[in-house]
């Protein structure tokens, strides 16, 4: 006599939803680290101190999302981000600079500006699913 035996499995919704935020919030804190990384290689680095200020932080944490910012608080990151236009001298006043490398101060009315890098683009954009993975 054939006899039937079965099993019963019951799941914990609060349980799983803890497990995978948990695993979620990794993914992301992973994922933010490495743009951190890939920003900090494409910044320019006349002196590094942009380069090394590039940070990743956590910006809000809810029960269901966990959000992180990747950048800078250096005053010239923006410029060297976007890039600027050409830079004027006030009204009757020069421009006084020492281009790279060199201890020659040179005196202009105007600049070409600052071409773009857009390094925290760059490092956005590169990201891919295998960034979020350990």
């Amino acid at each position: 006599m054939a006899t039937r035996s079965g099993v019963t499995v019951v799941l914990d919704s609060s349980a799983i939803n803890k497990m995978l935020y948990d695993i979620s919030e990794l993914s992301a804190r992973r994922a933010a680290g490495r743009v951190r990384d890939r920003a900090r290689t494409f910044a320019p680095k006349r002196s590094g101190r942009l380069a090394n200020s590039i940070n990743a932080r956590i910006v809000s944490r809810t029960s269901t999302v966990c959000t992180y910012s990747v950048g800078t608080s250096m005053d010239y990151a923006m410029a060297q981000e976007r890039g600027t236009g050409p830079i004027y001298a006030r009204q009757g006043g020069v421009l006084a600079f020492a281009p790279k490398g060199s201890v020659t101060v040179i005196f202009r009315p105007r600049t070409r500006g600052v071409p773009a890098t857009y390094f925290l683009r760059r490092a956005y954009s590169s990201i891919g699913v295998s960034d979020y993975l350990p």
